[in-house]
């Protein structure tokens, strides 16, 4: 292989590698759990304020045989603001003005309205004013523009999963950019930079998986499908990751390539039959690949002929006179699809000098 064409098959086959990760990752966002579980996994959690600290009841509110007591003063409600703003400060104090830690006051507010029905919107209140006087209104504003974002994704639940994965991506962060312009990265930062962790994690084994051309094609295997369950077998994008989209990446892979080169014809095919046996290919899949794959074993064979012929032509013509014997070749060889050919040549695109992927193309 020429050092142009070598460069050029690691460049497809990493470039490859990278869009199935993006592709990966852009399910993962846009997966059908519920809108609201989804937003809470996404902001950073406040879960980890005691919101529960005991009342003596589980509400702020008498039961009605009982001496009417005003909430809002009663010492029930004033020792749970007191702790509540308390463990707020002692946590946010230094760094309440971050848009994403106004945002991970949600779950907080969520706790407080659905724990206390009756006075949980005006104690939530009471509890932000008197802790973070100065942020008061900035965090109402985040919180409301989070609640708006939450119905908006819980009302179009089901013709966002009628869209394609990019679709979803630019309809929901179109949608949170509306809201909240360049600030949606810093609130959804925690789900960027998990996704990116992963993607980096990935891609590094991925490359040296590349490069593994003293490895076997079973440990290979092995190897790439032991990351993807380190990185994804607790993730929703697990959901996605089928014995495609691993073939893909596996055979993508220069050693995997290498060593299907240097194979006979019938060996090679053999042990591309054994990989997709070991993915949970059936035997009548496997079959009907490897038929799709003879078909494309000759059709290089064509393609490998007529590039070595149409170079032989460049070294005797030029001008009209070449481009009227690569016209009768391309007819030639590829009878119908001739005219197909010259159009492609024509915008710079040979087909037959990609880089030819066993088990793929």
């Amino acid at each position: 292989m020429t050092e142009p064409n070598k460069t050029i098959k690691r460049t497809s086959v990493m470039f490859g590698v990278a869009m199935w990760l993006v592709g990966l990752t852009l399910y993962f966002e846009l997966s059908n759990e519920d809108a609201r579980r989804l937003d809470k996994n996404i902001i950073v959690n406040a879960g980890q304020l005691d919101s529960t600290v005991p009342l003596g009841s589980e509400k702020l509110t008498r039961d009605d045989e009982e001496t009417p007591t005003d909430p809002l003063v009663s010492s029930e409600y004033e020792t749970y603001k007191t702790t509540m703003i308390q463990q707020l400060l002692a946590r946010y104090r230094d760094n309440i003005s971050d848009i994403g830690v106004q945002a991970s006051l949600k779950e907080f507010q969520d706790y407080v309205h659905g724990a206390f029905p009756d006075v949980g919107h005006s104690l939530f209140k009471d509890i932000i004013n008197t802790a973070f006087p100065d942020q008061a209104q900035s965090i109402f504003s985040v919180l409301a523009r989070l609640s708006e974002y939450q119905e908006w994704h819980l009302d179009n639940m089901l013709s966002l999963n009628d869209m394609t994965a990019l679709e979803k991506e630019g309809r929901i962060w179109g949608k949170r950019h509306e809201l909240f312009g360049d600030d949606a990265e810093l609130i959804w930062s925690k789900e960027i930079s998990d996704r990116q962790a992963r993607q980096t994690a990935m891609q590094q084994s991925i490359e040296v998986l590349d490069k593994a051309y003293d490895t076997t094609m079973d440990e290979r295997l092995y190897r790439l499908q032991n990351s993807i369950e380190e990185q994804y077998s607790t993730s929703l994008e697990n959901l996605v990751i089928d014995k495609g989209l691993v073939s893909g990446v596996f055979f993508g892979f220069d050693s995997v390539q290498q060593d299907l080169k240097s194979m006979t014809p019938e060996d090679r095919q053999q042990q591309i039959n054994t990989v997709r046996r070991q993915l949970g290919y059936t035997e009548e899949q496997i079959s009907r690949m490897a038929v799709k794959d003879n078909v494309r074993e000759q059709r290089w064979a064509v393609g490998n002929q007529y590039l070595k012929e149409k170079a032989e032509l460049e070294g005797k013509y030029s001008g009209s006179e070449l481009a009227a014997e690569v016209r009768a070749i391309q007819t030639h060889y590829f009878k119908n699809e001739a005219s197909t050919i010259a159009l492609e040549e024509k915008s710079g695109f040979f087909r037959f000098e990609r880089p030819r992927l066993y088990g793929r193309n």
